[in-house]
């Protein structure tokens, strides 16, 4: 569920006006007030009482380091001017709903408990629909991708991971050039991650007449399958596609390919969200969905196995196995979290010895594999580099069997992320 914290300052007449010059002069606001918890991750509206007898800021908190005994220092982002909202319409909403501990709350100043957030959200809402509006704004695309059952978000927060990881391989930060919002972009429903990313969204003809039609064996029953956007700087060039065949809610699964132009070379990686405690996370295996997967990758290899050796810098690798598996800690889908999931890649022909080595070995004759018994692996970092540089991945002559490939896997229910980089020329 999308959580959401409220806090309510009602500072004395000094310290509001030492607060609203340093809101015009666009200075730093915090203050320090009595202890309290609220999860980092979790949104915390903050109301503030800078004009006597009225609620006149709003910002967004953030909790932070202990501010003296018994207090903690609260940091407000992004805050804005709203128009004069009473305490007293506040305070009499709740007390005609017999909540006077609330009130009080609104009297006094205080974070309000996590039980009662969903009660005094409605009342602030009803009584100011600039706030609705500004919550709406911060939360309200969440809460559509809420709506979706678990597989799907869990599919959704693949999608993510699947463009931000292109992203950095391309050189690009995603928060410096994502803002990903479904209701900016007039959509109430979600069919993958590139929805919220209207504003970059390529037309049909866009694709047939750029880059991707140089793509190995790229054809026009391709065109129609994906849906894309693109970013550009200076001097480069991504473009994201996404194609899936079935709703997000019939997604098992999601897949990434990504393209470096440059070197003629692709790799792919394919996400395996694991189970457990925290410290304990685990993927389970064998079972028939890996097991086909995993018959799909080895029958790309047989092809790739049959083409000719190039013979040129550009097409070095220390590994010319295209296929990785990530094992990653599933998390919440949040499109303001740029960090990759936690977690490792393991290469498909490292996995064929893991697979059948003891160290995956449970004790009722089960297989799992974990961070702890996988001996050796790829981390997030290290990965990049390998990736960024092409020393990993088809060699050119391999490359020409992408297209192929492509469409066994658009014959699955799986979501497919294909990214393709390009340096642009000076």
């Amino acid at each position: 569920m999308v959580a959401l914290g409220i806090y309510v300052l009602v500072p004395d007449a000094d310290r509001r006006k030492e607060l609203r010059n340093a809101h015009q002069s666009g200075r730093l606001m915090a203050e320090a007030v009595p202890e309290f918890w609220h999860k980092r991750s979790d949104k915390l509206l903050c109301l503030l009482a800078l004009e006597q007898g009225s609620y006149s800021h709003v910002a967004w908190g953030k909790r932070g380091q202990r501010g003296g005994t018994e207090r903690r220092r609260l940091n407000f982002e992004r805050c804005q001017r709203i128009s004069n909202l009473p305490q007293r319409a506040i305070v009499q909403t709740l007390e005609k709903r017999n909540r006077e501990d609330l009130a009080e709350r609104f009297r006094e100043g205080g974070h309000i408990p996590d039980g009662d957030v969903a009660e005094v959200r409605e009342v602030l809402q009803e009584l100011s629909p600039q706030i609705a509006d500004i919550i709406d704004e911060e939360i309200g695309d969440l809460e559509i991708a809420e709506r979706l059952p678990p597989n799907a978000r869990e599919v959704l927060a693949i999608e993510q991971e699947a463009t931000y990881a292109s992203m950095r391989w391309a050189g690009l930060d995603p928060l410096k050039e994502v803002k990903w919002s479904l209701r900016d972009h007039g959509r109430r429903r979600i069919t993958s991650f590139l929805d919220g990313l209207g504003s970059r969204r390529m037309l049909e003809d866009d694709i047939i007449r750029n880059d991707m039609h140089t793509l190995p064996g790229w054809d026009l029953e391709l065109d129609r399958r994906f849906d894309g956007v693109k970013f550009v700087n200076d001097w480069r060039k991504l473009y994201v596609l996404h194609a899936n065949a079935q709703p997000l809610e019939r997604t098992f699964g999601a897949d990434l390919i990504y393209y470096n132009f440059d070197f003629d070379c692709f790799i792919m990686v394919q996400y395996k969200v694991m189970e457990g405690d925290e410290g304990k996370e685990h993927f389970r295996f064998p079972n028939e969905q890996l097991d086909a997967e995993l018959k799909r990758m080895k029958d790309a290899l047989d092809e790739f196995s049959a083409c000719r050796l190039d013979p040129t810098c550009g097409a070095f690798r220390l590994n010319d196995n295209p296929f990785f598996m990530k094992f990653c800690i599933g998390r919440e889908f949040d499109p303001e979290n740029d960090a990759l999931f936690p977690g490792f890649y393991v290469p498909l022909g490292y996995w064929d010895l893991l697979s059948k080595s003891s160290t995956t070995l449970g004790s009722r004759g089960g297989r799992f594999i974990s961070k702890h018994n996988a001996e050796r692996y790829i981390t997030n970092s290290a990965f990049l580099h390998v990736v960024q540089g092409a020393w990993v991945g088809t060699t050119p002559s391999q490359s020409a069997l992408l297209a192929r490939l492509i469409h066994k896997i658009l014959k699955e229910n799986r979501s497919l992320t294909l990214a393709a980089y390009r340096t642009l020329e000076e």
